[in-house]
């Protein structure tokens, strides 16, 4: 017995078989299978473009409800779902705006991004046993050819966070030597009595090298980048990531 029916707000209903039960397999967005699916051989095979630096795009899939009948389905079909795709944000800030003896610090980012980001890939995941718990990779296997810089918009920063990113969804991806986080900015240094001096700056980190190796599946991180104006302590990140429900933080300091 089967029944496949991408629209859930249709209104139709189905009614469970007299004999025999039903297995469930469940995704996200309703009526955009970006995925294809073997229901005999247990298989999900999905393709998707995850591009542009405002991309919130959402793709979710369940676990196999497997072997469900109305008797142990009473209280609803059970599906748990899985983000497909990783979650990125960037907040920046600086360490001080002042040295407390009368030199202020004004802080200007005239251009930042990301490099080479991997916007295409493929993603397959079966199962084994009875759980209906996907084997799911880390990441999707990329297409090398598809990739694009993610520029951001940034301006004056203080030491109040100030979020450039703000959630958007990336294809999960194993980061490698040329995915940077580029940036130029203008220190200014205003003394009291002189002329302020302003010292325009650069710094090209590898994402590879911080605490997170790659954007995995479920996976929310925050990439945090703290600038000290008076350019004597070294850039430093802290990366977090965990869980979807949760988030990683990474901590970038210039």
């Amino acid at each position: 017995w089967q029944a496949i029916d991408p629209d859930t707000k249709s209104g139709k209903s189905y009614y469970w078989p007299k004999n025999g039960n039903v297995d469930f397999i469940s995704y996200y967005p309703a009526g955009e299978c970006w995925f294809d699916i073997n229901g005999d051989a247990s298989i999900i095979s999905a393709s998707a473009t995850v591009a542009g630096n405002t991309n919130t795009t959402n793709l979710m899939y369940a676990d196999k409800a497997i072997g469900r009948t109305y008797e142990n389905s009473k209280d609803g079909v059970e599906t748990l779902f899985h983000h497909a795709l990783s979650q990125i944000s960037v907040i920046f800030n600086t360490a001080k705006d002042n040295d407390g003896n009368g030199v202020d610090f004004e802080v200007n980012v005239t251009s930042a991004k990301f490099t080479a980001i991997n916007t295409k890939g493929s993603l397959s995941m079966g199962y084994t046993g009875t759980t209906g718990i996907w084997n799911a990779p880390k990441v999707w296997t990329a297409d090398a050819e598809s990739t694009a810089d993610f520029p951001m918009t940034v301006g004056k920063i203080t030491t109040e966070d100030k979020k450039v990113i703000d959630g958007i969804s990336v294809l999960p991806q194993v980061l490698e030597s040329d995915n940077k986080l580029e940036l130029e900015y203008t220190v200014t240094t205003k003394y009291p009595k002189q002329d302020p001096v302003s010292e325009k700056l650069t710094a090209s980190i590898a994402l590879k090298d911080l605490n997170v190796s790659s954007w995995e599946l479920n996976r929310k991180i925050t990439y945090t980048i703290t600038i000290d104006p008076n350019g004597l302590n070294p850039i430093t990140f802290l990366p977090l990531v965990e869980e979807w429900i949760a988030s990683e933080d990474i901590d970038i300091e210039l």
